[in-house]
């Protein structure tokens, strides 16, 4: 009888630590339901890997020339955009 209240005692422990524990998560689920929720949205997973760029465009391997400026513009700026007095530095 004597270790059937030990483990009971440590049940109770446990079973009040839980408790705790989920209501402190629900807690922080609603404060940050509240903080997100005008600006939060749930896109499908086809309109998300339409958005995806794979690392082929992100990334350039050293060497290859940058053929991104416009005619007449300067390189590294998007095309259609030339600043006046706008120095970028030369490519080798």
């Amino acid at each position: 009888m004597q270790q059937y209240e030990v483990e009971l005692q440590e049940y109770e422990e446990k079973l009040a630590a839980y408790t705790k524990k989920k209501e402190e998560g629900q807690k922080k689920a609603s404060e940050n339901n509240e903080r997100f929720a005008n600006w939060y949205y749930v896109i499908s997973e086809e309109s998300f890997k339409k958005l995806q760029v794979p690392a082929e465009g992100l990334i350039q391997p050293i060497g290859e020339e940058n053929d991104s400026a416009a005619p007449g513009g300067q390189p590294g700026l998007p095309p259609g955009l030339n600043l006046p007095n706008f120095n970028l530095p030369q490519g080798n």
